[in-house]
């Protein structure tokens, strides 16, 4: 008799976890979509908090022009990056490349130089959150001296008209 009590228990405790997934505690009427959970980058990268103490959340919309590059970069800390509209590739050192289009969600690589650039025929939107530390920049302009192919002064332009602190 206890073991059934025992199993019980445990599968009501299943049912009632399983209810309260993202979004269950809003209305029912409030439509909630998960576009992201994960403890990884896009290249596979094991995602760690950047420590303890202040925490800062910085967000940015950024669109690129048909044809427009963001010019080689890194981010030395954990980016979020959500395609409103649009399609861009991204072009990692060593080859990978990754290709994200509206819709899409991902947690971009850490310390990995990058390129991307948009490769439709409108403009393409990123919404991009950084999760950092106060003191910590979100991205590095790197490369001028050994650019990845196709990169251009565009993320000069981007930091210059978008100050990050």
């Amino acid at each position: 008799m206890r073991t059934i009590k025992l199993v019980s228990a445990s599968l009501l405790a299943i049912l009632v976890s399983a209810t309260f997934s993202a979004g269950a505690e809003y209305q029912a009427s409030v439509k909630v979509k998960k576009l992201l959970d994960t403890g990884k980058t896009n290249l596979g990268q094991k995602i760690h908090y950047p420590g303890a103490g202040s925490a800062q959340i910085q967000s940015l919309l950024v669109e690129l022009p048909p044809g427009a590059e963001t010019g080689a970069h890194q981010h030395p800390i954990i980016t979020y990056g959500y395609m409103l509209a649009g399609a861009i590739e991204i072009r990692y050192e060593g080859g990978r490349k990754k290709t994200y289009q509206k819709g899409d969600a991902f947690i971009e690589a850490v310390n990995t130089r990058h390129n991307g650039k948009n490769i439709g025929k409108t403009p393409a939107k990123i919404l991009v959150v950084f999760i950092k530390k106060p003191e910590n920049r979100p991205s590095r302009e790197i490369g001028r001296e050994k650019p990845l192919p196709g990169a251009n002064n565009f993320s000069r332009t981007l930091h210059k008209s978008h100050p990050v602190s």
